[in-house]
């Protein structure tokens, strides 16, 4: 079975099917009163100038989600911010 994710320190890398790679991270600003984003970078394909898609089997939207979960409890324990 092909690989389809990788979790590393920083955060975490899906290949989909249809050639885009997802890479998942965090960004957190401030030190007195963080704020802490999840980030997402879809990479583009040769010819797309003004669209940005990525098309997921169910694996592939179960593992994402899991990641982006997983960048979501990391951002909240840096910042001590839980929001809805």
């Amino acid at each position: 079975m092909e690989r389809l994710g990788t979790l590393a320190a920083g955060g975490a890398e899906v290949r989909t099917g249809c050639g885009r790679t997802i890479v998942l991270g965090r960004l957190v600003v401030g030190d007195r009163d963080p704020v802490g984003r999840v980030v997402l970078r879809i990479n583009c394909l040769r010819g797309e100038r003004d669209q940005l898609w990525a098309g997921l089997t169910s694996a592939e939207a179960r593992l994402l989600a899991g990641y982006l979960l997983r960048q979501a409890d990391l951002v909240d324990d840096r910042t001590g911010n839980r929001s809805c």
